[in-house]
């Protein structure tokens, strides 16, 4: 018999919420070291086929805010672009890591906001394609579909700040089993949860998959590495599975045939602030990536053996200002003070034979999804500026718009394109508003931080492969999410027929 290749149909996901108590509703039960015997047995004979699925990753450190009931989660988790198979979302700091929160019972209405936030994210567009579909062809055969489509929490965990949920297909939940989760808290006094890891792991078919969500000590002063380094070793050890009753299961996390460790690692960038400052402001990612910690203990080779990690091409994720696309080093003293004049920061190019832009706008949300600071300004005085802005006279900004003029030059970016631009700067709003930062007074923090790679995501194991790795820029926190998609090949014993709707893309026998 021949080689046979198969996908199946894909997965959706959502967005994010602000301020309102759901604390009285529960909309997703939690299960806690439960091992299920009889999901997903069936004889199989023959020999192995390889399905692939494709799972969405993502580790975001929210910073103790809580999301509103508006938030919406699909540009995150690409739902409406993309669908996959598997989402594990991992989240950091969804309390503040106060004593009353780490030491008192545990306040499970900010994880069951943000589950429930999800699960309106990822069963939204099939509803509405359901819908539209059933009244179309009024079919049963349409309801199944849309069950089939439909997605499940098959797990989430809270352990204080740390949050992880794994969602999957409903159509895949019945070759799923052995599903269990171990929590280690690595915190205060070595064992408390401010700090640590939620690990979830399940068998779909014969493939066991463990992800580990984690929050590794803080600090930027030197020695700080180390205990960074001990969390994770730690980590590896005190995570703990059952074994099965009637199989042998993996006990610990690197005994899964595939893994992956996602979640604010806090590894920083081992120079002096004012050095990594001018390097952000540069872009200067290939000497920042030199000294990133987490690069470093992988190049000796002490530390995360066998792990691997994706290219990193984006700006780091830490330290934001929250609801800004600042780091914290831009604001000393009062805002009102120190004003900024607007300017077409925030852009999108593209390149590519064959690609055609059909869409280049801004929206007027008070969380406003922004793909690219290129931070490229308007060559006028600030107050002739500000007078165009006023009287919306668009061909004379963007006549001195500095990106335009490299384009015109040919020094830079030759081959990129940029869409027709027509709607006013995005830069620079006050956070929350419509209004210039020039409409406003006030006064914040003059708490400073140097930017770092903090939130990253590992993998390891056979058939697994990395095929996405990206940051999203929501403006919750001062952190941003980092995403990852993976390729995960499932071996799976004999010929019987797969009941997950998979469609046969090519096949051949001799």
């Amino acid at each position: 018999m021949g080689e046979k290749h198969i996908i199946l149909p894909r997965l959706v996901p959502s967005k994010l919420s602000h301020r309102q108590q759901l604390c009285g509703h529960r909309s997703v039960s939690e299960i806690s070291g439960v091992v299920d015997e009889t999901l997903g047995k069936r004889p199989l004979d023959g020999q192995n086929d390889i399905l692939r699925y494709r799972v969405f990753t993502s580790t975001w450190n929210v910073g103790g805010m809580t999301p509103s009931s508006d938030l919406d989660l699909e540009d995150w988790m690409d739902s409406t672009a993309n669908s996959y198979d598997i989402y594990v979302l991992g989240f950091q700091e969804i309390v503040p890591l106060n004593a009353r929160n780490v030491l008192g019972p545990r306040n499970s209405c900010i994880s069951t906001k943000w589950n429930s936030l999800i699960g309106e994210a990822l069963n939204k567009r099939r509803r509405r394609g359901a819908v539209l579909h059933q009244e179309i062809t009024n079919s049963s055969a349409t309801e199944r579909s849309a069950q089939e489509e439909h997605f499940r929490c098959i797990m989430n965990k809270q352990m204080v700040g740390i949050f992880m949920s794994v969602w999957v297909r409903s159509n895949l939940r019945p070759y799923i089993h052995h599903l269990n989760v171990s929590c280690v808290g690595s915190g205060i006094m070595g064992y408390l949860g401010n700090k640590g890891s939620v690990s979830i792991r399940f068998v779909l078919h014969e493939t066991s998959f463990c992800f580990v969500c984690c929050h590794l000590a803080s600090g930027g002063k030197q020695g700080d590495v180390l205990l960074r380094n001990f969390d994770a070793a730690d980590i590896l050890v005190r995570t703990r599975f059952p074994g099965g009753a009637t199989q042998e299961l993996p006990k610990k996390i690197l005994d899964h045939d595939q893994v992956v460790l996602l979640g604010d690692l806090n590894y920083r960038i081992s120079l002096e602030e004012a050095e990594t400052r001018l390097l952000v402001e540069d872009k200067n990612w290939s000497i920042l990536l030199e000294n990133d910690q987490l690069l470093i203990e992988f190049s000796t080779g002490r530390h995360f053996d066998g792990w691997q990690e994706g290219l990193i091409t984006f700006s780091p994720t830490y330290k934001y200002h929250p609801n800004s696309d600042q780091y914290y080093w831009c604001f000393d003293g009062a805002l009102g003070k120190k004003k900024r004049a607007p300017a077409w920061c925030d852009r999108i190019l593209w390149r590519g034979k064959g690609l055609k832009q059909i869409q280049y706008d801004t929206c007027n949300y008070s969380q406003v999804v922004l793909l690219g600071d290129l931070n490229y300004r308007i060559s006028l005085e600030e107050a002739e500026t500000r007078l165009l802005v006023e009287d919306k006279n668009w061909s004379i900004l963007l006549e001195n718009d500095q990106l335009l003029i490299e384009f015109s030059t040919g020094r830079h970016f030759d081959g990129w394109q940029e869409g027709l631009i027509t709607f006013s700067p995005t830069y620079k709003y006050h956070p929350n508003s419509d209004q210039y930062y020039w409409c406003f007074d006030g006064a914040l923090g003059k708490k400073k931080r140097a930017p770092a790679w903090c939130d990253r995501i590992l993998w390891r194991g056979k058939g697994l492969k990395q095929i996405q790795y990206d940051t999203c820029n929501y403006r919750l926190s001062d952190h941003r999410p980092v995403r990852a998609v993976f390729h995960a090949e499932c071996v799976i014993r004999g010929d019987a027929d797969c009941a997950c709707g998979c469609i046969a893309l090519s096949s051949s026998s001799e």
